[in-house]
């Protein structure tokens, strides 16, 4: 039986367990396709001899340009097995990677390799002619994506210091913040509070403040600000926010909600109210009961020299003593 034939019913095989062998059994694949391989391995070698030195016999035209076509299909296989051993640690450690800029990349530059091996083994092409072509398609390429490249080598520097991964809860500089949903070769996907998705190139991320929420835990922690009338005395306004916070259903009781005092302005004192709650999209929902509680302790008819609470552009009277009536 003719090899060639072998190899391509070897090939055959190959593409079959890719498509039978489900992509969770990852491991189970890498063996397979590499037995395979080895397989294709030493037929390519008994037909052309070296990879890197093919022998296609050239009295007969139509038979060596089918074991060109062979031996290109070998060297495409050889890429793909040399990412396969590449990834082969993280299969073994069970390391789920969400992140694939960085592995993508060290593809795409291994397939090309594979290419250019082909034109120049295989074929016989001169690569310094195509090395010096692709490098002035590269700059005027460069020159006109220079955007989009940014983006692309920001996500790399990204990918390789990893502030943060899919799943997290960050926050950025500018206060946008939400759980990171997707990071692909250009921008960042935040799914925010409002279930709405905030898309931000790389290379606007690279120069923000993050804050990552969830290298240490999963919980989310907020803060609500509000304003006192000074002469409320500040242990008895602290008792009474906190006691708001933890009747709040959205507010986890553990960590208890803590009180400080972080401003002064004029006659009034800034109260700041930390709160935790189990997510990132039940934060908007526990400010605004908090708010609810203040105002349910508010009495808008209390006179107009009484204790003021206010938040944002509103203001209303609650119903505890003043130190200085």
């Amino acid at each position: 039986m003719d090899l060639s034939l072998v190899f391509v019913l070897a090939l055959v095989a190959y593409v079959l367990v890719l498509k039978l062998v489900p992509s969770r059994q990852r491991l189970v694949r890498i063996l397979c396709t590499s037995a395979l391989f080895i397989v294709q391995t030493i037929l390519i070698l008994l037909l052309l001899g070296s990879p890197l030195r093919p022998v296609f016999g050239p009295k007969d035209l139509p038979r060596a340009f089918w074991l060109q076509i062979l031996a290109c299909c070998w060297w495409a296989l050889a890429a793909r097995e040399l990412i396969d051993l590449l990834a082969l640690p993280a299969v073994l450690r069970k390391t789920v990677q969400e992140n694939k800029i960085l592995s993508d990349i060290v593809a795409a530059g291994i397939y090309v390799c594979s290419g250019l091996a082909m034109m120049g083994f295989v074929f016989g092409l001169p690569l310094q002619g195509i090395v010096a072509t692709s490098g002035v398609l590269a700059i005027v390429l460069g020159l006109a994506l220079q955007n989009t490249l940014g983006d692309v080598f920001s996500g790399l520097s990204l990918s390789i210091e990893k502030p943060y991964d899919v799943g997290d809860l960050v926050w950025l500089e500018g206060g946008v913040e939400g759980e990171v949903i997707q990071i692909n070769w250009r921008s960042t996907h935040l799914r925010n509070g409002q279930n709405d998705v905030v898309i931000i190139p790389h290379s606007s991320m690279a120069k923000m403040r993050i804050q990552n929420h969830s290298t240490m835990s999963t919980r989310y922690n907020g803060s609500l600000t509000v304003t006192v009338d000074g002469r409320n005395e500040p242990e008895y306004v602290t008792e009474i926010l906190i006691q708001s916070a933890m009747a709040c259903p959205a507010i986890l009781e553990r960590p208890v909600p803590t009180v400080a005092a972080v401003g002064l302005e004029s006659d009034r004192v800034n109260y700041e109210i930390s709160f935790s709650t189990s997510s990132i999209t039940s934060a908007g929902e526990a400010r605004s009961q908090l708010i609810f509680r203040l105002y349910r302790r508010a009495q808008p008819g209390f006179s107009a020299g009484g204790p003021i609470i206010s938040s944002g552009k509103r203001s209303f009277s609650i119903a505890c003593p003043c130190s200085n009536p």
